[in-house]
């Protein structure tokens, strides 16, 4: 059975309930998802290698828990291109919600990095740099096809890590106890001895046309 730890920082920005999103998505149903994968696909044969999956697989898995979390009201776009206002190919956008919430509609622009294989020094690190850069690269995307954007949107650099060593487990549920403050975001999916570390922040973009 998939366990999981959470932490939603004070910091978040107000009047667009991303804490509602945050909590229905990552809590519960990708949680969910994490679970029908380990005893269906991976069932077999070490169903532990759930956690191993590449960084677009889980964008995929992010995919899924959004639009069954939401599926009245939420619209995703996945691995998509981004071309400049010359018709220039510049990336390839990893995931781009559209969330509606009591009439309030806005774009959550998200921006994955799978990080490898967590290690103790790594989980107690300042992420703050990291998700610097990731927003730079994801805020060049929205800037070239900003005529496009017509809902105040979000960037949201988030990040994957494997975690194989009982004793990297062991440390990171302590992580819960202390938590990193540049981290808006920070689930802890695992199983005895294994898991996957999903954390984030969340950028709002001041560019929006609305």
């Amino acid at each position: 059975m998939i366990k999981m730890l959470p932490y939603i920082g004070k910091d978040l920005p107000q009047g667009y309930n991303i804490e509602k999103f945050l909590k229905r998505t990552f809590e519960f149903f990708l949680t969910d998802e994490i679970e029908r994968l380990s005893s269906t696909f991976f069932s077999k044969y070490r169903p532990e290698n759930v956690f191993a999956l590449n960084e677009r697989a889980w964008v995929g898995v992010l995919n899924n828990a959004i639009l069954k979390a939401f599926p009245e009201n939420s619209w995703t776009l996945q691995e998509f291109s981004i071309y400049n206002s010359e018709n220039a190919h510049k990336g390839r956008a990893d995931l781009l919600v559209l969330w509606e919430y009591n009439g309030l509609k806005y774009n959550l622009l998200f921006e994955a990095k799978h990080q490898g294989k967590a290690t103790i020094k790594h989980l107690f690190e300042d992420t703050g740099s990291s998700f610097e850069k990731i927003k730079e690269q994801a805020m060049g995307y929205y800037m070239e096809e900003i005529r496009y954007y017509n809902y105040k949107t979000f960037i949201v650099p988030i990040g994957f890590e494997w975690i194989r060593k009982p004793e990297v487990l062991s440390k990171a549920k302590k992580y819960f106890k202390q938590p990193d403050e540049s981290t808006d975001f920070c689930y802890l999916y695992h199983d005895n001895n294994n898991g996957m570390w999903v954390y984030g922040k969340i950028y709002p973009m001041p560019y929006s046309i609305k």
